[in-house]
């Protein structure tokens, strides 16, 4: 390589979001005056985004600001997964936040979601090519999830696809593998609408008020966020959808060899079981779900955005897949 060569640097996990104001100017007008009235009630949770002021806040959606530090950095280009509040939603994680006690929630989230979507799609086209744009949706209504995709196959600066919720494993909003989700992932294959997942969810949302709590949230985090890809390949999702793509993010990736190998190991004692066998009992159906082993629907269909490279995950690169690894 000469030395006056250059690498092109994509950032595979950039964050961004509008303010309270551009988020109103985005709202549907119907929901407008109820869009206020939460606003002054609502208390905000992330200390970044409570001065409105500071540069870490307006990086968040000030175009010239935020190419000026990326470029800086040597980035020239980037994925972006959601920063902000959106309107009307709970204090909390901004990915998985709980699952709307009844329609009117959810209604007035879905018009959230919508308004952010429709300022990211207009932030990303001020770069056009250089930022991709992650729109979210909410899974409690997957007619509405599909009208969503459909919107957002048409916004050049949301080519970076949809967000998938890692619902909560103690909610009432289905887990992925469920076959409810079949038009979300049929159309996402038609309209060629990658489906990202974002470290962050999946965990239950309370862990008891016990001294240990938080150590146990801490060790179980990247576990939580990991079950997704399972829920994905066991349940023929990848099988019956063969041009879905598939990435993960902010997970690491220094557990993906090792997590193939035993979903390998466990579909091969599943196929291969005898009349009787425990595991032919419980996976029998994974004859019809699966015609490849889990490794090769990695290969296939699969990326990972590492984010915070470890030394660990850059020594299991190889094992990984460099042509399935993005940072």
């Amino acid at each position: 390589m000469e030395s006056s060569d250059h690498y092109v640097v994509i950032s595979a996990d950039g964050h961004a979001g509008a303010s309270m104001d551009a988020y109103r100017q985005y709202l549907d007008p119907a929901f407008r005056d109820d869009f206020d009235a939460w606003r002054k009630e609502y208390s905000n949770p992330f200390a970044d985004l409570r001065d409105t002021e500071s540069l870490e806040y307006r990086r968040n959606f000030d175009d010239a600001l935020r190419q000026k530090d990326v470029e800086g950095e040597g980035v020239v280009a980037e994925v972006l997964f959601p920063n902000t509040i959106p309107p009307f939603y709970p204090s909390g994680i901004i990915f998985n936040p709980p699952a709307p006690k009844d329609a009117e929630e959810l209604r007035f989230r879905w018009a959230g979601i919508r308004a952010h979507n429709r300022w990211l799609a207009d932030f990303c086209s001020q770069r056009p090519g250089r930022r991709a744009g992650v729109a979210q949706i909410i899974l409690d209504d997957v007619e509405r999830a599909v009208e969503e995709v459909r919107s957002v196959a048409e916004q050049p600066g949301l080519f970076g696809g949809i967000m998938l919720p890692n619902p909560p494993v103690d909610e009432t909003t289905p887990q992925v593998h469920s076959p409810a989700y079949e038009p979300l992932w049929t159309v996402c294959e038609d309209l060629g609408v990658v489906v990202n997942s974002h470290g962050g969810g999946g965990s239950p949302t309370t862990y008891g008020d016990i001294d240990t709590s938080l150590v146990m949230m801490f060790l179980e985090f990247g576990w939580y966020c990991q079950r997704p890809l399972v829920r994905l390949i066991f349940s023929g999702v990848f099988e019956r959808h063969p041009n879905l793509t598939f990435v993960m993010t902010e997970t690491g990736n220094s557990w993906v060899p090792g997590t193939l190998a035993e979903l390998d190991f466990m579909y091969d004692r599943i196929v291969n079981a005898r009349p009787g066998a425990v595991e032919g009992f419980f996976g029998g159906m994974i004859h019809d779900n699966m015609k490849l082993r889990p490794s090769e629907y990695w290969a296939r269909q699969c990326y990972i955005g590492a984010s915070f490279l470890s030394r660990r995950d850059s020594k299991t690169r190889h094992a990984t897949g460099i042509d399935r690894l993005m940072w």
